[in-house]
């Protein structure tokens, strides 16, 4: 069985989940933005959240081509990519809590890195931001992962493989059949004699 694109219920269902998680990506890269703006650059967070976001939109490009003209990236390279995004969201969320302090229990609930900070109130309004919808898209791609993961066990039954091969086989008899039209064509062509004499 082909994997399923937009007309299928499955590829639609793909398709949104994977518009939702960029929709978590891009709101991050936006915080990261602000952030910037309040001199805090996070290299890690940046590389997070575009690294996703162009994830997505192949997935979703690839679903949304219901003629299957565009080929769909195999599950395999999807589970390793989603694993690989998973793990830099961990690492990005723990080492941005890690580089600027846990939270204090006081009443202040300030970040003790930027407690002298004159931009403290503005980089602990968007600070927070970034921190949950990176976690969030994190999850988000372990889940994803996972729900990729099984199709890839249904992919590999053997009634799966029997009928890729049959494709396989049908796919190589037309292209041949195609071939040798061509070939027959550009031959009769030259074997007209009104064409040959233009």
């Amino acid at each position: 069985m082909a994997r399923p694109r937009i007309p299928a219920l499955y590829g639609i269902l793909q398709f949104c989940l994977r518009l939702i998680l960029v929709v978590f990506e891009v709101c991050a890269l936006a915080a990261l933005v602000m952030l910037s703006k309040y001199d805090f650059n996070f290299p890690l967070g940046y590389l997070t959240s575009v690294s996703g976001i162009i994830l997505c939109m192949a997935e979703m490009v690839s679903l949304a081509n219901s003629t299957g003209q565009i080929p769909r990236m195999r599950t395999g390279a999807i589970v390793v990519a989603d694993f690989i995004l998973f793990v830099l969201g961990l690492v990005a969320f723990f080492y941005f809590i890690i580089l600027n302090g846990w939270r204090t229990g006081g009443p202040n609930q300030e970040y003790r890195a930027w407690r002298d900070d004159p931009l403290r109130a503005e980089k602990a309004t968007w600070a927070p931001w970034y921190m949950w919808l990176q976690l969030i898209a994190a999850v988000m791609h372990f889940l994803y992962m996972i729900m990729h993961c099984v199709d890839a066990c249904k992919e590999n039954t053997p009634e799966q493989q029997r009928r890729r091969r049959q494709r396989r086989m049908m796919r190589d008899t037309e292209r041949r059949d195609r071939r040798a039209a061509r070939h027959a064509a550009s031959a009769g062509h030259h074997d007209d004699p009104e064409t040959a004499q233009v």
